[in-house]
């Protein structure tokens, strides 16, 4: 995770941002994992990657992971303000970065 390059983007929030970091080597999941400390089931997206859901099954040996059930679904697809502000801006993160390296890559060539 390029931590550098993601504080130097500026991204709209009225609190303080927490950047979680690992080594290039280290295993992203096994990082992540510690937000579950106590897992038991934890329930993915649907269309969430395998390799994700597979990351997180072998970071967390005691947690069964499965795709969630349609009322959790449901609930997802029911939105607040705020979470609506949330995804705006994480789309505008994602695009910005995909344009950047974007740009990037063609200055490699």
């Amino acid at each position: 995770f390029e931590s550098t390059r993601a504080r130097s983007l500026l991204v709209p929030s009225e609190s303080a941002i927490d950047y979680i970091e690992w080594a290039e080597d280290a295993n992203p999941y096994k990082r992540a994992s510690s937000a579950f400390p106590h897992a038991g089931t934890i329930f993915v997206d649907n269309s969430i990657r395998k390799f994700i859901a597979d990351g997180f099954g072998s970071a967390l040996p005691h947690a069964t992971i499965l795709s969630a059930p349609q009322e959790i679904r449901q609930l997802r697809e029911r939105k607040s303000s705020a979470e609506i502000g949330l995804m705006k801006c994480a789309n505008e993160v994602h695009t910005s970065i995909r344009d950047q390296s974007r740009g990037a890559d063609l200055a490699m060539y």
